[in-house]
């Protein structure tokens, strides 16, 4: 249908399609969102089949209600009918597929133990993988909340060095000094708390005290996250080191000098959590597209054939129907007899 609307050979297309057609089987439904011309053409195409009296079963991944973009008469006729759930196998069940279509199409016998290998192998591989993104965002999480610690620092920093740069100017009292001193030292219990408090679940890599964190995704596949030293003492700004009172803006000068080393310092140590953080986001990028392709895999060995198992249903329905049918007349007709019999 696609191709036949991109030729411009609809006609042809009709005309072949809809003349001696039995039964159409139409999967992913769903794939049709939005395609206002495709549904166009489906639809006269499915009312034409529908007067011949052609079998038609439609299939989708998603429940009708969940789909947009779609006609609603197509949409009323996938939800009007009878609506089948395929629900993924179990793995027993995925070890009679694997040997069945091992059978039709290489005529070989499957042994039990490769077949329930193949059946549960892939699936483990997939929840080890996914279980490794989870760990690579989780640790991104922490990064994040580390960083925003070390911008609030960096902020603290700013505000030190403008106190700094205002205490050294020869315009200020000693007094008037001693009161920017005070802030000043705020400042610096201000960056000890913000490192000794920060943490992500109960992790605090803002200190030193918890060394480095691993990261696992995956049987010997692990990243190393080394935690960084932001307290005033290792950035050389703690009160015993640096200080802006004084007499004239000598102290308030040599603080310049000190604030500036410590923001280098923090900036090396943000830094790092930022490199470790895109490696983390590429990790996952990875792992996800892993996990899709084992998916993938696992659905092209061990999955239901839709269309397959939809012909089989609709065969079995029409049997069943016959079937039916001619149970009612086998039992009209003694009533028949005995009514030609009074007669």
């Amino acid at each position: 249908l696609v191709m036949a609307i991109k030729s411009r050979e609809m006609e042809t297309f009709k005309a072949a399609f809809r003349s001696d057609l039995d039964a159409l089987l139409l999967e992913d439904v769903h794939f049709l969102q939005g395609k206002e011309r495709i549904q166009e053409e489906l639809l006269s195409t499915l009312k034409t089949l529908s007067g011949r009296g052609c079998r038609i079963v439609l299939s989708s991944s998603f429940l009708p209600k969940e789909l947009t973009g779609l006609d609603s008469q197509l949409l009323s006729r996938l939800g009007a009918g009878f609506l089948a759930v395929i629900d993924r196998p179990d793995v027993e069940t995925r070890m009679r597929i694997l040997e069945t279509k091992a059978f039709r199409k290489f005529g070989a016998t499957l042994p039990r133990n490769v077949a329930c290998l193949l059946a549960d192998r892939l699936r483990a591989d997939v929840a080890v993988i996914k279980q490794g993104s989870r760990n690579a965002q989780d640790a991104i999480s922490m990064l994040q909340t580390m960083e925003g610690a070390m911008a609030s620092i960096d902020a603290v920093l700013i505000r030190m060095k403008e106190l700094a740069e205002q205490a050294s100017t020869g315009s200020y009292s000693e007094q008037q000094r001693n009161i920017m001193n005070n802030e000043f030292q705020q400042m610096i219990a201000e960056i000890d708390r913000i490192a000794e408090t920060t943490q992500f679940n109960s992790i605090n890599m803002l200190n030193s005290a918890t060394g480095s964190q691993t990261i696992h995704f995956g049987i010997g596949s692990y990243i190393n996250i080394k935690s960084v030293d932001v307290r005033s003492v290792a950035l050389g700004v703690d009160s015993a080191s640096v200080s802006i009172a004084g007499t004239d803006g000598t102290a308030a000068q040599a603080a310049l000098e000190l604030i500036s080393t410590a923001i280098e310092r923090k900036d090396s140590a943000r830094a790092s959590f930022g490199y470790m953080m895109n490696r983390l986001e590429s990790t996952d990028e990875v792992l996800n597209i892993q996990a899709e392709n084992l998916m993938s895999a696992e659905s092209r060995i061990s999955d239901v054939d839709v269309a397959t198992e939809m012909a089989a249903l609709t065969r079995n329905q029409v049997l069943a129907q016959a079937g039916i049918s001619m149970l009612a007349q086998a039992n009209t007709m003694p009533q028949m007899a005995l009514n030609l019999l009074k007669g």
